[in-house]
């Protein structure tokens, strides 16, 4: 469900009117609905959502006029985020296209700088446009997986779901202040204190990472085990991983951005091959350097996982050698998460300063087939853009706006601060 504001009770009638809800018993009787004699039938119905009765204790006392809306919603083959800079992605996508462009005027709400907080604000934005993130806020889904053991007693998960309330009930033509959420981040991660300019990719790993901690399904970790998975085939070894980064990191968080990337390490003397199975929030892209000063997501993607050669003082110790040997590294996709973070490497450290790289990287807004980055066989690879976080300006200032679509209207909006 989402929320906006009615002007009139013939409104709320007609938003209640498309409730969709998994259990039919709570739905009046099918056929014409009328403002007024169907109306407290529809409310009732309602206030049988978890989600509605917390609405209405807390907002219910600011406002007489209040209406509910939902879209019916079904996932899509997965969904995923790349960009001019930085981005995210989501696995569910509105599968119903009618929409009243009078009522998609929610979660346009603008975030105030604070003094170089653009890179803050832009990620935020972001976010609230991550559906499965907005709903588990907006619907209060959060409160029952609040865990205490965190080390911040769950302030930033509570700042944070606030914070998206607001963006998806204040006016578009306002914008609320982060300050709050701004105050626990910065508890959390020290590094964003001030107002010093930051780079959105560390931000999102930081906050993501925060989130997680404070909503994890896990009270207490078991002690890490340290016995080795190498005697067991790749498939079962890399299952034997993810299974024990689970019993000690299990969250809704976790559930929507966390995969599984395989490393393989292949010696040049013996042939022999080690692999290890790491989860991962984001990968980092490289960008080619081509003449023509274009190239693709996939180019990008390509060379990320091609066959890099280690020798000379990068040679590893091979187990079976022992000994420092040449070797082949690749990487390659074990587990693809249901929402998929790409970071463009456009900062090149250089011998005197950084510079930026300003290679065109072009890349779809739907149907990225990553199949082909996959260790095994995968059906669900294939993600649709849906949030862009994009840097203007050099290594040594600029500015970050957000590009997102709308998981309600699914229509494209540009979101640069308040406005």
């Amino acid at each position: 469900l989402s929320r906006h504001k009615s002007i009139s009770h013939s409104d709320l009638a007609r938003e209640f009117s498309g409730l969709h809800t998994s259990d039919s018993s709570y739905l009046p009787a099918a056929g014409a609905l009328s403002a007024r004699g169907n109306l407290q039938g529809l409310y009732q119905a309602a206030t049988h959502s978890e989600y509605v009765r917390g609405y209405l204790e807390s907002y219910g006392r600011r406002s007489h006029h209040s209406s509910l809306s939902t879209g019916h919603l079904s996932p899509s083959q997965a969904s995923l985020p790349p960009s001019g800079t930085r981005c995210a992605s989501q696995p569910c996508e509105r599968s119903d296209e009618h929409c009243d462009s009078s009522k998609a005027v929610q979660g346009l709400t603008g975030l105030r700088n604070l003094g170089n907080t653009c890179f803050m604000n832009s990620i935020l934005q972001c976010l609230s446009n991550t559906k499965e993130l907005r709903d588990y806020c907006l619907q209060n889904q959060y409160l029952r997986d609040l865990n205490n053991n965190s080390r911040m007693r769950t302030a930033l998960m509570s700042e944070f779901a606030k914070l998206i309330q607001l963006l998806w009930t204040s006016s578009p033509n306002e914008s609320v202040s982060p300050s709050e959420f701004k105050t626990q981040i910065q508890r959390y991660a020290p590094r964003f204190v001030g107002y010093n300019q930051q780079d959105a990719q560390e931000f999102l790993r930081f906050l993501l990472d925060g989130l997680h901690s404070e909503v994890n399904r896990v009270l207490v970790r078991p002690r890490a085990s340290t016995d080795t998975l190498d005697h067991l085939p790749d498939d079962e070894k890399s299952r034997q991983m993810w299974r024990r980064y689970q019993e000690r990191e299990d969250s809704r968080i976790s559930d929507l951005f966390v995969g599984q990337l395989k490393s393989s390490l292949t010696c040049s003397e013996c042939g022999y091959c080690s692999t290890a199975f790491d989860p991962f929030w984001d990968l980092s892209l490289p960008i080619p350097k081509k003449g023509y000063g274009e190239v693709t997501l996939m180019d990008c993607l390509r060379l990320f996982t091609k066959e890099d050669v280690l020798d000379g003082d990068e040679k590893p110790t091979c187990c079976r050698c022992k000994a420092r040997t040449r070797c082949t590294k690749k990487f390659s996709i074990q587990k693809f998460p249901k929402i998929l973070v790409l970071h463009l490497k456009r900062f090149s450290e250089a011998r005197i300063r950084s510079s930026k790289l300003t290679t065109f990287v072009n890349f779809p807004l739907k149907d990225l087939d990553l199949r082909e980055l996959a260790s095994q066989s995968c059906n669900h690879a294939v993600y649709n853009l849906y949030a862009v976080s994009n840097h203007s300006g050099t290594t040594m200032g600029g500015h970050y706006t957000a590009y997102c679509k709308s998981p309600v209207s699914s229509e494209w909006h540009s979101f640069n601060d308040s406005r």
